[in-house]
């Protein structure tokens, strides 16, 4: 057996040991992938573990992180860290945003760091490494957390809940930042695997688990360790509980063109929608009811976060679902 490659101007014909060579390169090259969004993701979870707020109720985080097909190779010197502070002053990474996200830049090894929020309910962080891999970190905003004891059902004591809403705005504004920086900053061409993880508290993570001091808050706190995230939904007068299921950590996974992701319109808009669903099908629910699979929006499904939702679809051009 024999497969012609091109070579120059030439074709050469790969022997069958070549053309077993070249099957298990590939192979090893999506492994070393999956691999390097593990290893992107649990930083992100072990950073914010050391600086997230300490609460008397879980702070779940979600975190979306982006491992490109074949990696880039960003400089990283002074002139790269000024320009990235300066296009980080001005960058709305938010969907929909009317200011600036991030408030603080920094550098670690080979990777810029964006955040803002500091150690509080509303800290956001991205960490932009050289070879176009990145993460974004936030706890959701949208959290009610069910801990009256008193209640029939003692499971629902100990329920975190969170709005589906703001996790589709969150995982579209991830991904077009995140795929941003992979194609214009670390010259990155081509597709990327995507993940995204949401923990009912980040101390809940298996991550963190193994080195935490189990005698300090948070899990002193009683009944810490039984707590798990489920979904609630926009509706008439505030929310109501959406899915059948409850977990305390759930991933979803997909695979999209950067182009697709940096730049605004039905592209991301479906692409966010496949990631989310692979996330939200954890909790028993088949899809999302944001976005729809064709990329339509469903402006009767995002309650408070229509108003900037709107703003983003009016100017990518991204159509609106007939009710």
């Amino acid at each position: 057996m024999r497969w012609p490659r091109r070579h120059g101007a030439d074709k050469v014909w790969l022997s069958e040991s070549e053309i077993a060579a070249a099957y298990r390169r590939r192979l090893m090259a999506a492994d070393d992938q999956a691999a390097r969004l593990r290893e992107v993701e649990r930083e992100a979870v072990l950073t914010t573990a050391t600086t997230s707020a300490q609460s008397r109720w879980p702070l779940p985080l979600l975190v979306v992180s982006l491992a490109p097909d074949l990696p880039g190779d960003l400089l990283l010197d002074a002139e790269t860290v000024r320009a990235f502070t300066s296009r980080t002053r001005q960058e709305i990474a938010m969907v929909g945003g009317l200011s600036s996200t991030f408030e603080e830049t920094s550098v670690a090894h080979r990777r810029l760091i964006a955040e803002a929020g500091g150690n509080t309910r509303m800290a956001v962080r991205a960490q932009l490494y050289t070879d176009g891999a990145g993460t974004f970190a936030m706890h959701p905003s949208s959290v009610n957390v069910a801990n009256a004891p008193a209640q029939e059902d003692e499971a629902e004591s100990f329920r975190v809940r969170v709005l589906d809403a703001e996790v589709v705005d969150r995982v579209a504004s991830a991904l077009r930042y995140l795929a941003r920086h992979a194609r214009d900053q670390a010259a990155v061409h081509g597709s990327a695997l995507l993940r995204v993880m949401l923990v009912s508290d980040t101390h809940l993570h298996p991550d963190v688990q193994p080195y935490a001091v189990r005698e300090a808050a948070p899990y002193t706190f009683p009944g810490f360790e039984r707590y798990r995230v489920a979904l609630d939904t926009p509706a008439q007068g505030g929310a109501r509980p959406v899915g059948t299921r409850f977990s305390r950590l759930a991933y979803g996974e997909s695979h999209a063109h950067l182009d697709d992701l940096a730049d605004d319109g039905l592209s991301l808009t479906r692409a966010t929608a496949r990631l989310v669903d692979d996330l939200f099908q954890t909790y028993g629910l088949p899809q999302n009811r944001q976005i729809r699979q064709d990329g339509t929006v469903n402006e009767h499904a995002w309650g408070e976060h229509w108003t900037s939702i709107k703003r983003w679809v009016s100017a990518a051009d991204i159509p609106v679902a007939a009710a």
